[in-house]
Parts: structure tokens; C-alpha cells; sequence
């Protein structure tokens, strides 16, 4: 190989792992941006509305990495198709039950999205993992107390196709948990959440990088 073409080729490895590096970079580096509380609950209504509303057929996924697994999937399509509409129905059931008795509407107009017990917080947020659309879903909790303020930060992954975490923060007042903001972001590192008194924010970290942080006003809003 010529000296041209060896150059030509060590230019265009470098440029190809800069981009690699960049893109990947991304990946671990994209920031939380929050929602406002009116829009973060007006969105998750609609979200999960339309889901208890929904009536497209579960699609069979077949495996294809032998001719064995698609010949017994191929055999077995309707008795999986039966199950998993069977499984979309149940939480269907279980998310319109939240949809009527967690949403407050005020002049016809959703306002609020409240919880009396943190628990049922948890278990919502399980609820969604259980829906036959995603899988591979883990469900945590960080509960924490920034100036006075009793916080608790759910976190849903589900790694349909993409790693997806969705944040819900809840503020407890008045006996009551009630949604302040979302967000959601693509992670594929270990998250470090802990509060910042002096500052007066939650901070979200990984070991390479910080990913966003919550100011108390968005709490207090």
C-alpha cells in the first residue's frame, strides 16, 4: 500500500473514531430538562389516556435466531397474541383506575396528578413497566429532604430499542404527594442523585459527567 493511501486511511480512521467518540460523548452527557408542573401533568394525562383508549392489536414479535424458536413461535402466535391482549387489558385497567382517581381537574382542566401514599407512587410507576409495549424496565426511588422540602424522585428505564429513564418528582404537602416536574433522558451509566443544601438543588450525576440538576423553585412552583 502507498504512503498516500496509508495517510488517506489513518485521516480517515482518526475522523471516524472523533465522531464515534462524540456521538457516544452524547450518549452519556445529554442534560435533564424540566417540565413545568401545569405541562408535565397536562402531557402524562394525555399519555396515559390515550393508552387506556388505545385498541391497535398487540403485534407478535417473532424470534428469528434459529428456525427452531420461529417454526415453535410460528405454532404458537395465537396463543401468545391471546396472552399479551390479555396483558394490555389488565393495564389498561390498572392505568385507567389512576387516570380517574389520581388526576385533579379544576374547571374541566387537569391540574394535578396526587398520590396519599408513597407507595401507590412505586406501585404506579411498576404499573407502567408492566405494559406489553416495553421491556427490560426497572423501577427506583430516591427519597429525599432539600430545605424543609420532602422530595421523592421516581425513575422508570425501559430499554425498548433505546435506554430511556423518565424522572417523576413528587413534593409532599399537605398530607398529599403531588407531581412538580418530569423529564426524561437516554442513560446508560450509573445515576448518582444527592442534594446540594447550600445551593439549594437536587444534582444528577454519573461517574463521568453531570446530567442535570433541579432548583428548589421548580419544586416550590
Amino acid at each position: 500500500m502507498g504512503k498516500k493511501k496509508i495517510i488517506f486511511l489513518f485521516i480517515f480512521m482518526s475522523l471516524f473514531n472523533i465522531q464515534v467518540f462524540t456521538q457516544q460523548t452524547f450518549m452519556f452527557t445529554e442534560k435533564l430538562r424540566w417540565k413545568p408542573q401545569k405541562e408535565a401533568v397536562k402531557e402524562l394525562y394525555e399519555s396515559m389516556n390515550s393508552f387506556v383508549c388505545d385498541t391497535t392489536p398487540v403485534v407478535v414479535k417473532y424470534d428469528y435466531s434459529s428456525v427452531l424458536n420461529l417454526i415453535n413461535h410460528l405454532f404458537t402466535r395465537r396463543r401468545i397474541k391471546k396472552q399479551l391482549d390479555l396483558r394490555k387489558r389488565m393495564v389498561q385497567n390498572e392505568t385507567k383506575n389512576y387516570v380517574d382517581s389520581n388526576f385533579v381537574f379544576i374547571n374541566d382542566s387537569v391540574k394535578y396528578f396526587r398520590f396519599k401514599d408513597k407507595s401507590r407512587i412505586i406501585e404506579w410507576g411498576e404499573s407502567i413497566t408492566s405494559s406489553p409495549f416495553v421491556s427490560h424496565s426497572l423501577v427506583h426511588s430516591s427519597e429525599l429532604h432539600i430545605k424543609d422540602n420532602h422530595v421523592l424522585i421516581l425513575m422508570v428505564s425501559g430499554y425498548s430499542g433505546i435506554p430511556i429513564t423518565s424522572f417523576y418528582v413528587f413534593r409532599y404537602k399537605g398530607n398529599i404527594w403531588e407531581l412538580q416536574t418530569t423529564s426524561r433522558v437516554k442513560l446508560t451509566e450509573k445515576l448518582i442523585v444527592k442534594v446540594d443544601d447550600d445551593q439549594e438543588k437536587i444534582l444528577f450525576e454519573t461517574p463521568s459527567c453531570q446530567i442535570g440538576e433541579l432548583p428548589l423553585e421548580i419544586l416550590l412552583q
